[in-house]
């Protein structure tokens, strides 16, 4: 129909096709660089992911607390703990001593040590919690 329009954009379109392949493998040689030399300009990757990753930051999970009409309190956040004690002898790590651990627990649960002590020896029943706040 039109040859020489056609062949232009046939030139256009090669031209345009190469400038995108030859970006394609810039960016994949990049890559590829990075990710053997596993360093940017004396920056070294590997620690700089390391650190990212193992960063340990405290977050204060202080709740605000909940006020009746009066100026009472109705709800307040206190720290709240979990305590097991293992007694099946099946486990690798279990209470061995049932009387120093009685000993030992009793000021930290701010509990009589004989309250502990029976606690301690009761009979286990599977699935049996014993919760107390």
């Amino acid at each position: 129909m039109f040859p020489r329009k056609r062949r232009t954009i046939n030139t256009w379109a090669a031209v345009v096709a190469l400038f995108f392949l030859l970006l394609f493998f810039v960016v994949i040689g990049r890559f590829v660089y990075i990710a053997q030399g596993k360093q940017i300009d004396g920056h070294k990757l590997v620690e700089m992911g390391k650190k990212q990753w193992t960063e340990v930051n405290v977050i204060d999970e202080k709740r605000g607390t909940i006020f009746s009409k009066n100026g009472q309190v109705l709800a307040e956040d206190i720290p709240a703990y979990t305590l097991y004690a293992v007694l099946s002898p099946k486990a690798p790590s279990y209470v061995k001593n049932k009387e120093k651990t009685a000993k030992e627990l009793a000021p930290i649960l701010g509990m009589s040590e004989s309250k502990v002590r029976s606690i301690l020896n009761q009979p286990f029943v599977s699935g049996g919690v014993w919760n107390e706040r």
